[in-house]
């Protein structure tokens, strides 16, 4: 389940990136209500995450797969330079 954030000009680029493109003011975008762990539940989710860690969906499932559902983890492991091959 997602939910609807605002994320300030000033913001990180990280954090405006998700935002709509061409905002200058306050953005709003969707988040997962769990930043901790990840779920693959909804569609939405899933590209919230692909794009949060720059990788394709594959990628994600597989670290999924390999280091568990915590984001932290998934992220340190992709990080890192262990991205799962591409399908």
């Amino acid at each position: 389940m997602l939910r609807r954030v605002s994320v300030p000009a000033h913001a990180s680029s990280k954090a405006r990136s998700l935002g709509k493109k061409g905002e200058t003011m306050d953005s709003v975008t969707e988040v997962p209500e769990s930043e901790d762990q990840i779920t693959t539940n909804e569609e939405a989710e899933i590209q919230y995450w692909t794009q949060r860690f720059g990788v394709n969906r594959h990628q994600l499932i597989n670290a999924i797969q390999l280091v568990g559902t915590a984001s932290k983890d998934v992220e340190k492991f992709l990080s890192t330079g262990n991205k799962p091959e591409a399908a």
